[in-house]
């Protein structure tokens, strides 16, 4: 999941849930990919990506410019069984906040979700409801 915001002071914010899990041909399955990939690593390795990570954008003025990350990089696990970590809840929360900004989906409701039986109901694309 990951939503680009354009801030006041003109500056794209980026949010992003990372998942760390194996490749599986049945979509649903979520298996682990062995104990050489912790959720540590994970977060040891995204700041690092964030910081070599880098586009040329054709600016309208003044020439090309340099597209990067800056430092505010924040990485958090998300795990239930810690009090340092975000819990599972809180991340369904995030994304659900962001999913229900979408603008131009058919069938979002325009008030919050407040009982899982309501998703069933919606009338937008079964991709949408399982992000919800």
């Amino acid at each position: 999941m990951r939503v680009f915001e354009y801030q006041a002071r003109g500056v794209i914010h980026y949010h992003a849930v990372i998942r760390l899990d194996a490749n599986v041909k049945d979509e649903h399955a979520f298996v682990h990919p062995g104990p050489m990939w912790t959720a540590e690593l994970l977060k040891t390795a995204v700041p690092l990506a964030a910081a070599q990570a880098s586009a040329r954008f054709a600016g309208p003025v003044g020439g090309p410019a340099l597209l990067r990350f800056g430092p505010q990089t924040d990485v958090r696990i998300v795990r239930s069984d810690t009090e340092h970590a975000i819990s599972r809840e809180a991340v369904a929360n995030y994304i659900a906040k962001y999913v229900m900004k979408a603008v131009g989906i058919p069938g979002m409701p325009k008030s919050r979700i407040r009982e899982f039986c309501e998703i069933a109901a919606l009338r937008c694309s079964a991709h949408h409801k399982r992000m919800i």
